[in-house]
């Protein structure tokens, strides 16, 4: 993807070209100078100046340089793909002046970096019994774990190379290298497969789900182009991508903004299946066989539809008789109705989750309304993500009510 010199410094061959006369580059915004027809190439980049989240396995001569640290291997490379990256980025100084250095083209770039990573405690209130609670705890542990991972081995090799890390791999400077890897990089089809890239010039394209203008990566050109897609742009409008079907929640934890009625938002349910339930290894083996599903949350979307894998699971956890459990997934592709007193109990017991979590949502928006009341706070409260978060948390709350509904009408039903 990149070639390394001998300081180890990643080189970008070459940079992306305007390929489009109806388009130019304004305040670091590209816009239509003239209408934009359809399904054209509005840009391209070669894909050699792209960097690879995977160069640390592929990059011999890199690899070498960081075996120099004994725990290279345990620490960082079977880590995830996504976090290789940091340790090339954090070897290069924010100050450097190579016009053509991958830093110049990301790290350097003028752009603020927004996440619940970094919410100040207004913020962080407003996220209390959501999803993306949990989901930014996290994160933030596991960035520290990876910064502290990372670090240790960057201290060896520095030591070896007579460098001091400090003023290059500080926990700041580690975010901030996570997070342009975050808000820039893409998946690209390529040769049977998705690689996830940063795409110089790419990355300065704002999101809009609405828009028909994507990315591809051309086998004839070996480029990555921006493809204006199966819509006219008309003219002094600024050229938007359209990233993929992404949730606010998604959006909020790693690009920092939201989207204002969001097609693709999603609640998350949690229904555990119990290893100390009855007949836990029949059941676990249906929902497997039948839905797919192993662990995790069961994903509500904008409809509030329940998902059928969880109506199956809500059947399944009371049965105690084995003769059953070998009939109820004789539908084929979902668990039959067993009972409608099974069916009762499960749907009841779902209502009280999504009742309970819908309020706790609630009461929690209030609360963070009224007690951030001073002058200072409400400035605070106002800003852009706050706003943007509260618009993820009402959201999530909007699909718990749709669903409850539903459930309640299922209740109903059975009467």
């Amino acid at each position: 993807m990149a070639s390394f010199s001998d300081d180890s410094e990643p080189i970008v061959s070459q940079y992306s070209v305007i390929k489009h006369p109806s388009v130019s580059m304004s305040d670091r915004t590209l816009l239509t100078t003239n209408s934009l027809p359809q399904n054209v190439i509005i840009s391209s980049t070669p894909f050699d100046a792209c960097l690879s989240l995977d160069l640390i396995k592929t990059d011999t001569e890199m690899i070498k340089i960081l075996e120099h640290a004994n725990k290279i291997r345990s620490t960082v490379i079977n880590r995830d793909d996504t976090f290789a990256i940091f340790i090339i980025l954090s070897l290069i100084s924010p100050q450097t002046t190579l016009q053509n250095n991958f830093t110049v083209l990301t790290l350097n770039f003028p752009k603020v970096y927004e996440s619940t990573v970094f919410q100040s405690t207004a913020t962080s209130r407003l996220l209390l019994n959501t999803t993306l609670a949990t989901l930014t705890i996290s994160l933030r542990e596991q960035i520290a774990n990876d910064h502290t991972a990372i670090r240790s081995v960057l201290e060896s090799y520095d030591k070896e190379a007579e460098r001091k890390v400090e003023p290059l791999f500080t926990k700041e400077a580690y975010v901030h290298a996570l997070f342009s890897v975050f808000s820039r990089s893409t998946d690209i089809p390529k040769g049977g497969e998705r690689e996830r890239i940063v795409v110089p010039f790419m990355d300065m394209l704002n999101h809009s789900p609405k828009s028909t203008v994507h990315h591809q990566y051309n086998a004839s050109t070996h480029t990555v182009d921006i493809v204006s897609g199966s819509a006219n742009i008309p003219t002094s409008t600024e050229v938007l991508l359209n990233y993929g079907a992404i949730p606010n929640q998604r959006l909020v934890l790693f690009y920092g903004f939201a989207i204002d009625g969001n097609s693709c938002d999603t609640a998350d349910v949690y229904v555990p299946l119990s290893p100390a339930v009855p007949l836990y290894d029949e059941k676990a083996r249906i929902m497997k066989d039948v839905y797919g599903w192993e662990e995790g949350p069961f994903r509500v979307d904008k409809s509030g539809n329940v998902p059928p894998a969880l109506l199956g699971l809500l059947r399944l956890l009371p049965v105690e008789n084995r003769k059953i459990i070998g009939e109820c997934s004789s539908s084929g592709n979902n668990v039959s109705f067993i009972s409608r007193e099974n069916e009762e109990g499960g749907l009841k017991a779902l209502e009280g989750a999504l009742d309970g979590m819908s309020r706790a949502i609630k009461d929690n928006l209030e609360a963070v309304k009224s007690e951030f009341a001073t002058e200072e706070e409400r400035k605070e409260k106002d800003g852009f993500m706050y706003r943007c978060t509260k618009l993820y948390v009402e959201s999530e709350r909007d699909i718990l009510c749709k669903c409850l509904i539903r459930v309640r009408l299922m209740i109903n039903a059975l009467k």
